[in-house]
């Protein structure tokens, strides 16, 4: 995966990620999650798969977001995450 950001009016910054199994519990999670900033913005996803070789490209990929990313899919799916409070009143 290549991530590019900008942080307002900041130079461009590429972020390059192999997602991946591995041979051994939790050294290479599928799911990433990619710290951009206080003000970042995510200008482009580009996904290259390596079965296929197929390439994607996604624009403009909203922040602070979970996404689903399929194989030929044209879109990303976001995720919907249940809200988990730790500690406080119950």
């Amino acid at each position: 995966m290549l991530f590019r950001s900008r942080d307002g009016n900041g130079p461009l910054r590429t972020i390059h990620r192999q997602v991946g199994t591995s041979g051994s519990f939790g050294a290479a999670p599928l799911e990433q999650h990619i710290g951009l900033g206080a003000s970042a913005r995510i200008t482009a996803i580009d996904v290259t798969w390596p079965g296929s070789g197929l390439k994607q490209h996604f624009a403009d990929v909203p922040v602070n977001q979970a996404f689903s990313l399929e194989e030929g899919a044209a879109t990303l799916t976001p995720t919907v995450r249940p809200t988990l409070t730790l500690g406080g009143v119950r």
